[in-house]
């Protein structure tokens, strides 16, 4: 994915001095060791390297040929191309254990066509995994009660974003494009000073079950598990 020259090097220098943001260290868990792996949208290639050090073979996407180049250290291949293009993504192959979409289908013009394209390139027991922010969180709509809908460098506006999802409807996406979700993580439950997964259990109980019970409102962020409808 391409992103604007700002925004991609704040990104990038988050992670070189901070290292992996929780929802990055999650997916890792989450995929596991020797999987062959797609990371759409792979940027420099620092997903891609966490998936290279478990021994997973992974091929990358990424528009910009500069990032390719760097994330070409740590992918087996890298294709050079739009994401969101389903001619790009037949060049990648099928088999995949997992194809990892990390905060890159809200960029995509199309994101329904790029997971109905999925189908045909998963392994038989493959997953997708998603991680996308929640528009329907409850600061974004306190602004828009407002009269406030202002873009930004980073975060719920970001101005790279195209397509918005809340929780309920990305479910409703995925099962419309033919896939079952097998779990959804709770990656920033959106309470200040408290982040999910590393902190939840600093939440006091009813905060957790208010969280659960109306991800709509509370949930900043999610990331989904989704399988193929059997």
């Amino acid at each position: 994915m391409k992103y604007s020259r700002n925004t991609s090097e704040k990104a990038l220098e988050h992670i070189e001095v901070h290292g992996l943001a929780p929802t990055h260290k999650r997916i890792v868990d989450m995929v596991g060791a020797n999987r062959k792996v797609l990371d759409l949208g792979c940027a420099t290639g620092y997903l891609a390297e966490a998936f290279a050090a478990n021994e997973c073979r992974v091929t990358g996407i990424e528009l910009d040929n500069e990032a390719a180049e760097k994330a070409s250290r740590f992918c087996t291949n890298v294709i050079t191309g739009d994401a969101g293009d389903p001619e790009v993504l037949s060049l990648a192959g099928d088999g995949f254990d997992y194809i990892v979409c990390a905060d890159i289908l809200e960029h995509l013009v199309d994101p329904w066509t790029v997971l109905n394209t999925f189908h045909g390139m998963l392994a038989n027991d493959g997953e997708v995994i998603v991680s996308v922010p929640n528009i329907a969180y409850w600061q974004m709509r306190y602004k828009l009660l407002t009269g406030r809908f202002d873009y930004t460098e980073t975060g719920l506006l970001d101005r790279t974003h195209l397509r918005f999802f809340t929780v309920r409807t990305f479910i409703q996406t995925a099962e419309t494009c033919g896939y079952d979700l097998i779990e959804m993580v709770v990656n920033d439950a959106g309470v200040p000073g408290f982040r999910y997964p590393g902190e939840w259990h600093k939440l006091p109980g009813w905060m957790q079950w208010f969280v659960r019970k109306s991800p709509n409102l509370c949930v900043y962020h999610a990331i989904y598990r989704l399988c193929p409808q059997r």
